[in-house]
């Protein structure tokens, strides 16, 4: 399956916890969106950072849940300095 635009809130959901990612709804700063995060650990120590790293991946939905953007993917170490 792919989130594209258009594709419903459940559906968005079920996609990202398929994959490991823990969802939540978030409507501070911005549209309405649906945020999948998952952390794990074994990256390389990079800049002062540990080796604990997150994914982030965010869906902006529309008010009646359905998504209106592609999704977004970040990375970011979580113990840096």
């Amino acid at each position: 399956m792919r989130i594209g635009i258009g594709t419903k809130r459940e559906d968005v959901v079920r996609f990202l916890e398929e994959y490991g990612l823990h969802a939540s709804f978030r409507t501070d700063f911005g549209p309405p969106r649906i945020v999948g995060t998952a952390q794990d650990v074994g990256c390389p120590h990079f800049f002062g950072c540990g080796d604990e790293v997150m994914i982030e991946v965010t869906v902006d939905i529309d008010n009646e849940g359905n998504v209106r953007s592609e999704p977004r993917v970040e990375e970011m170490y979580t113990n840096c300095l």
